[in-house]
């Protein structure tokens, strides 16, 4: 095993890196005040780990800007097909974000977004915007007509394209998303992760502390 694979199959697996952000941009969280703590723990991340998010090389964000919006945003992949440019087909990445929510009631599940995959093959890139507040009656802006809120978001998860998720195995969308029913919310359970490999997770970065912070 070369070197080069050795390092992306073990930093690959356990962040989201992301060169060239250099701290100027950031994803910034609302803390509240949590609904309900008893639910079920979010599943733990689990393999097989892909190849296609090369450290230095590959970039990454999740963002929230408000309490119903995430988005996604993927560059420089390795070895992942463009895809076809049709929703739902079953050849976009696709990112899972385990959590517990208050909307209109305790809850909790996965939010199960989709991207198309553009680029070529050794330098592939996906968009992913999920707006719960227009594409379910789920969430509302907090300082419009109430507080809706998701919390304990263990890290959203992006895997290669998996064809049979959602489509034939995978599953059953409780609230899809009213211009992708391939996307939306799965409620009183957690999402099962596709079959196919995990691209990267979402996560802090960390140098190696020098001699001086040791001390």
């Amino acid at each position: 095993m070369s070197k080069r694979v050795a390092i992306a199959m073990v930093i690959g697996a356990v962040a989201l890196l992301l060169p060239g952000v250099g701290g100027a941009r950031g994803t910034f969280l609302r803390m509240v005040n949590p609904a309900f703590i008893a639910f079920p723990p979010i599943p733990p991340l689990a393999g097989p780990v892909g190849l296609s998010f090369v450290p230095g090389v590959s970039q990454g964000i999740v963002e929230r800007p408000n309490n119903c919006r995430q988005s996604i945003t993927l560059r420089g992949l390795d070895g992942v097909e463009p895809s076809d440019g049709i929703p739902g087909t079953g050849d976009e990445i696709i990112c899972l974000a385990h959590m517990w929510m208050a909307f209109d009631g305790p809850s909790f599940g996965t939010l199960v977004m989709r991207g198309e995959v553009l680029g070529s093959r050794d330098d592939a890139r996906t968009f992913i915007t999920a707006r719960f507040d227009q594409e379910t009656t789920l969430c509302t802006r907090i300082g419009a007509r109430g507080e809706s809120a998701y919390y304990e978001a263990r890290g959203t998860r992006c895997y290669e394209p998996d064809p049979l998720y959602g489509l034939v195995v995978g599953p059953l969308l409780s609230v899809p998303f009213t211009s992708d029913p391939t996307q939306g919310f799965v409620l009183g359970t957690y999402a099962p992760r596709p079959r196919s490999p995990l691209i990267a997770t979402e996560g802090l970065w960390f140098g190696e502390p020098s001699d001086e912070q040791l001390d």
